[in-house]
């Protein structure tokens, strides 16, 4: 974690609990876990992490105590109210909290042990008798002394990556062999899907004894050929309730829940396919590993690895994964459910108020029903059951203190009878049938690890075996199909319960990640049907199909929220405007957001944006920006989320043919469509020109993009008006043969017409006279796109735009900061980089009316700008060096910093922010776009 972050985060959770502490009403029992769940975030200790350990259970003299918090291995915290004693006090604080620590197994005692009374610390390394102490006034000067904090969540990573890795490579194996003996891929992973659960059954309890299966397997004969006629024969009676067995006493019971439902012998065995021994020890030695500390999250990637060597990536990445699950799923309900949760619980219990407020939240949280329409392998829906079911632990803990409290006397039964949060209450909808099978079993076996931890939290023994309910998750595909339609016909004939529009309370996923143009045949005709009413729709990602359909359910249900993982090309460029102008038309509002950061996409890393969105109306929006990447969120409270993710007003800003300032019309450079035909090196021009010394005329300096930054021109035949002596010439008529032929193999009509004149170029936009020139494509990491003058007889290509006879007061505007922020919100991207439109970009770009003297001034600081440049240039440098923001001269940033200063004067700004620069532009865009006076009409 960068340390500016750490510290800014350390002086926001001082700030939020000073003036709390300095009023003196701070107590453990209010307020402990919403304090040490805040400290723990200023060290990047996420709150899923951190309440893993609230509450950990320790035996000491034959009773089970209680420990605030623990973070195994690392450190113990035990908190009290102000005012009581933390240190050397043998019934609190350090010495309650040391008690504890040595009564915990080796493998989970702590390092440091920390005694909080909210306003001071008390922390002490036990083995080396190292004490250090602090208070809140002072946190964020002493914030070092909590250092051993930075990277525990990092570390828990990387240890079960390599747990998740040899268990993938395990599963990996066995597929693969189970399809090199003929089992066809449906088969194979239905059957994988099995054995996997039967492994993972075997170490927490879900079987009558752990072990029982790998005994099983053991006892095959070692050539394997028994090993998958058995197999058919324990998957039946796995299916077979007790009421209908028939014989001794059974070794597996009875699981239920439609998982071995299919009998697959006519898959298998019927077929005369055997297992071998290969097969048999691979499944022997996956029995060994310890599948009870393997999530069911990380289930999905182990299948993809399997299936698809290519897919076979750092399975360390699902906790990267699950990470940003929780950004999606915390945002949209599980934040507001948590502090429904803090109120209730902070409620005075006068009257029975506090229980009856925590009856209600648990009452409200079993009516609500989660949708995941592109669900894959059920990640989201795992990762929101698990968070739902640790919420409602946390409702019956409270609860049951309150009837402590109160002189009642708990049943025996009461954390069973009370547990009702179901993987019913969870819809998936997916296309890929493998992917079906493993999201049904991973939210039955994450069932089943919530019973196993409410166990251990209550004291109670918590079972839902046989499976008496499962998730419903249907094949389909998302976008061709009514997402209510397909579970109230296909789901009631596979026993899932129906969806109704007004049952449905969230809607969430990650949508695939493809750009039309990589959309295969299918695809493609799916998105039409989702997004075909949208004018504009084929320039929409894959991915907009999901969000359109979502405000689609909005429209039935205006208090459905949804919230949707998408590539970041969603909020940008052209498709931010297409997209989101259909959607606010509707009613929708953006209510939260996650700017541009980093997802792991199949070992791929992709930039994402998560957008929370919902018709409903919006008071304060959730704004969550990233210094990097790769860097944690920042979370601020604004008014308004608009298309772009910036606190803006909702202002569509679409393309124009026409500047709306009335600057001169940019247009692109040309496109030859030759093949490369055009191009010559050095060498044939100098033989072309001893050939015929008037072709010399129509050879021509050729810019691209990157030859432009870099300072590399290519050279280029331009033939317009060129005679026959010039076109005849062998090396020359060669060329426009292949140019010729190139052509007609085109898929476009006008191309192939334009085969019959090969000279010409099929986008003729050269002007040869002088023009100013600015790339299409250009790092985001400079502070400036640079643009340079040429004083004729050079040719653009498309890859670049031209400004032909621009004066230098423009050149100081589109070289200004202000100019850049426009370009960040409203340009497009290619991966990273900007992406300049002349249309969306230039076109719409507004300026304020300048007077002669504004013009005197801005003609002067280009002058300073390209005298700058002059002056740091030589054959070596270029303007991608010039302008690299590491080594940029400083004579040069000097000239933009005072062009940047009189820019943003005339635009009535004194040392803007960035923000500060987008918002006066929007507020011009808008009075220039509404005036009479504007070249673009509405």
């Amino acid at each position: 974690m960068e340390k500016n972050a750490l510290l800014q985060r350390a002086l926001t959770f001082q700030k939020n609990w000073l003036p709390l502490v300095e009023q003196g009403h701070v107590t453990e029992r209010q307020h402990d876990r919403e304090f040490m769940a805040d400290f723990y975030e200023v060290f990047g200790i996420s709150r899923s992490v951190s309440r893993a350990g609230y509450e950990w259970r320790v035996k000491i003299d034959g009773h089970d105590k209680r420990i605030d918090s623990l973070l195994p291995k690392l450190l113990i915290i035990e908190m009290e109210s102000q005012g009581v004693k933390i240190v050397d006090n043998p019934n609190a604080g350090y010495e309650q909290a040391a008690h504890y620590a040595y009564a915990l197994d080796d493998a989970n005692k702590p390092k440091y042990i920390l005694a909080c009374d909210f306003e001071h610390f008390y922390l002490r390394d036990p083995a080396t008798k190292d004490v250090w102490t602090t208070t809140l006034q002072d946190f964020v000067k002493d914030i070092d002394e909590f250092s051993f904090l930075l990277g525990y969540e990092q570390k828990l990573q990387e240890d079960q990556a390599v747990v998740n890795a040899k268990a993938a490579g395990k599963i990996s194996t066995i597929y693969r062999h189970i399809l090199d003996v003929g089992v066809q891929p449906n088969a194979a992973s239905l059957l994988m899907t099995r054995i996997v659960f039967c492994l993972f059954a075997d170490d927490t309890s879900i079987f009558e004894r752990n072990g029982v299966f790998q005994e099983f397997l053991e006892n095959t004969a070692e050539d394997g050929s028994d090993l998958l006629s058995k197999l058919t024969v324990l998957f039946r009676q796995l299916n077979t309730s007790d009421h209908d067995w028939i014989g001794q006493k059974r070794e597996f019971g009875y699981i239920n829940g439609g998982l071995f439902a299919l009998d697959i012998a006519k898959f298998t065995t019927d077929l005369g396919l055997t297992f071998n021994a290969d097969v048999r020890q691979s499944l022997i030695d996956a029995s060994h590993q310890d599948w009870s500390v393997i999530s069911p999250v990380i289930f999905g990637s182990m299948f993809e690895g399997a299936l698809d060597p290519e897919k076979r990536h750092d399975l360390g990445a699902h906790f990267t994964s699950e990470k940003n699950i929780l950004k999606v799923i915390d945002s949209l309900f599980m934040d507001d459910l948590r502090h429904e949760f803090d109120v209730a619980r902070h409620t005075s219990n006068a009257g029975g108020a506090r229980t009856k407020a925590l009856n209600r939240l648990h009452s409200k949280i079993l009516d609500l029903k989660f949708l995941d329409p592109a669900c894959g392998s059920g990640n989201f829906l795992i990762v929101a059951y698990r968070e739902l079911r640790r919420l409602e632990h946390e409702i019956l803990d409270a609860l049951i203190k309150d009837q402590v409290q109160g002189g009642m006397q708990l049943s025996f039964d009461f954390v069973t009878t009370n547990i009702k949060v179901e993987v019913s209450q969870f819809y998936g909808i997916e296309i890929q049938a493998y992917a079906v099978s493993i999201a049904r079993v991973g939210m039955w076996l994450m069932d089943h690890l919530m019973n196993v931890e409410a166990s251990e939290l209550f004291g109670e023994l918590v079972r839902r075996i046989p499976l008496h309910a499962g998730a419903n998750i249907i094949r389909a595909d998302s976008l061709t199909n009514d997402w209510f339609e397909v579970f109230s016909q296909k789901g009631i004939e596979l026993h899932m319960k129906p969806l109704y529009p007004n049952e449905l309370d969230f809607i969430f996923g990650n949508p695939p990640f493809l750009g039309y143009t990589l959309e295969s045949a299918d695809q493609k005709k799916s998105h039409e049907v989702a997004t075909k009413s949208i004018k504009g729709y084929k320039k929409l990602d894959f991915a907009s199909g999901w969000f359109i359909k979502s405000a689609s359910a909005m429209q039935a249900n205006p208090n459905i929220q949804a919230a949707l993982v998408a590539t970041n090309s969603i909020s940008q460029g052209e498709q931010a405007t297409i997209l989101w102008k259909a959607l606010f038309a509707q009613g929708i509002n953006i209510n939260f957001a996650h700017q541009t950061f980093k997802w792991d996409n199949n070992g791929a890393a992709v930039h994402v944006v998560i957008i929370g969105f919902r018709k409903s109306t919006v008071d304060d929006s959730h704004l969550f920006t990233y210094e990097s990447i790769n860097s944690d969120p920042v979370e601020k409270i604004v008014p308004h989320i608009n298309q772009y993710l910036l606190n803006l007003p909702q202002t569509i800003i679409e393309a124009s043919r026409i500047q709306l300032s009335g600057l001169p019309e940019m247009t692109k450079g040309s496109s030859p469509t030759d093949d490369g035909n055009f191009i010559i090196t050095q060498e044939e021009e100098q033989q072309l020109t001893q050939v015929c010394a008037d072709s010399s005329r129509y050879i021509f300096d050729y810019y691209g993009a990157k030859d432009f930054l870099h300072n590399t021109p290519r050279r280029i035949l331009y033939l317009k008006g060129a005679p026959l002596s010039v076109l005849a010439t062998p090396l020359i008529k060669s060329r426009l043969e292949r140019i010729r032929e190139f052509r007609k193999k085109s898929s476009k009509k006008s191309t192939i017409a334009l085969s019959n004149y090969p000279a010409q170029f099929d986008e003729d936009r050269v002007d040869l006279g002088p023009l100013m020139a600015i790339p299409r494509v250009s790092s985001i990491q400079r502070e400036y796109v640079p643009m340079g003058y040429f004083t004729g007889n050079v040719i653009m290509a498309d890859a670049t735009f031209q400004l032909p006879n621009a004066s230098l007061a423009i050149f100081a505007l589109l070289e200004s900061k202000m100019h850049t922020a426009w370009l960040r919100m409203v340009g497009g991207r290619l991966k990273s980089d900007f992406r300049y439109s002349n249309t969306l970009v230039y076109n719409t770009f507004p300026i304020p009316p300048l007077n002669a003297h504004e013009r005197g001034y801005l003609d002067r600081y280009a002058q300073l700008i390209l005298a700058a440049r002059d002056e740091n240039s030589s054959n070596e440098t270029s303007l991608a060096s010039l302008y690299d923001p590491v080594i940029m001269p400083a004579t040069l940033r000097k000239a933009h910093m005072r062009n940047d200063k009189f820019v943003d004067s005339i635009y009535g700004l004194s040392d803007p922010s960035e923000e500060d620069r987008v918002a006066k532009l929007v507020e011009l865009y808008q009075t220039i776009f509404s005036s009479d006076k504007s070249p673009i009409k509405k």
